[in-house]
């Protein structure tokens, strides 16, 4: 499975490409090397819950961790801002730190996730076990082995869970029920195909794609167009990908939209 994060609306990163992108330009795009790119991986996965410095080592490097300084996680990090702020045009703060715990990505900017047919790294976890300093003992508090905190473990653990999953939940129902009030002035009409009326992003108008090209290369995005017949499309990277947004009428008092993201196989 390949894991797409749409990014308030305005950004997608494709972890399987590495690649930051901006919905707003399409042709504004940043690649990310390696470490960067699964770090970042790792903060939008979070949801805006604080990552420690510990899990984005073990998240960037795999089992290469014990050898990377701090400051080459420093660079990294800041690495990933620049590339925010190119792609965004904006000085917002996307990646916040949190003295002495860790970094966090921006919890006021909605993340959410969309996973298609594709390989891409997974986020790999972190036991306290692993975590070590370079005389071989435990960086973790001896708090953390004592017989209490053993017990509270797996209550704490599922209550973590079931949280992560309420924020998860909340965040997507958020950005699908979201009402879109600039699509006019963003898309321009194309034709209607299989009972929906397709627009295409006025930056992509002019490469030539059509509303019959988009039905060849992404079949699936023309579901359900009983219920929301409007589709509003965003190609980019040459059409190797596309972020549409679904939604069941132009009026913009009372128009309610849900996003998908597809991508060709390569």
């Amino acid at each position: 499975m390949n894991t797409t994060f749409l990014i308030d609306g305005r950004l997608v990163f494709d972890c399987g490409q590495n690649a930051l992108a901006s919905l707003v330009h399409p042709d504004i795009t940043e690649n990310l090397n390696e470490p960067c790119a699964r770090c970042l991986e790792a903060l939008l996965a979070a949801q805006g819950n604080i990552v420690s410095q510990a899990e984005l080592y073990k998240a960037g490097w795999g089992e290469s961790y014990k050898e990377v300084s701090p400051n080459t996680l420093y660079q990294n990090i800041l690495l990933a801002r620049k590339a925010f702020r190119k792609v965004a045009d904006s000085d917002e703060d996307f990646i916040i730190t949190v003295p002495r715990q860790g970094f966090r990505f921006n919890e006021t900017l909605a993340v959410t996730i969309s996973n298609t047919q594709d390989n891409c790294a997974p986020v790999p976890e972190i036991l306290p076990s692993e975590l070590h300093n370079d005389g071989g003992e435990n960086v973790l508090p001896s708090l953390m082995t004592s017989p209490l905190l053993l017990r509270l473990a797996i209550p704490v653990s599922v209550l973590l869970i079931l949280l992560s999953a309420m924020i998860f939940m909340f965040s997507t129902f958020y950005y699908a029920n979201t009402t879109h009030n600039d699509l006019t002035t963003d898309y321009n009409y194309v034709g209607n195909l299989a009972g929906c009326d397709i627009y295409i992003n006025k930056r992509q108008t002019l490469s030539g794609l059509n509303a019959e090209q988009i039905q060849n290369k992404w079949p699936d995005i023309f579901s359900g167009c009983d219920r929301l017949p409007q589709r509003y499309v965003t190609p980019y990277r040459n059409h190797l990908s596309v972020f549409y947004l679904s939604c069941n009428n132009i009026n913009k008092a009372d128009r309610i939209c849900s996003s998908g993201y597809r991508r060709l196989s390569e």
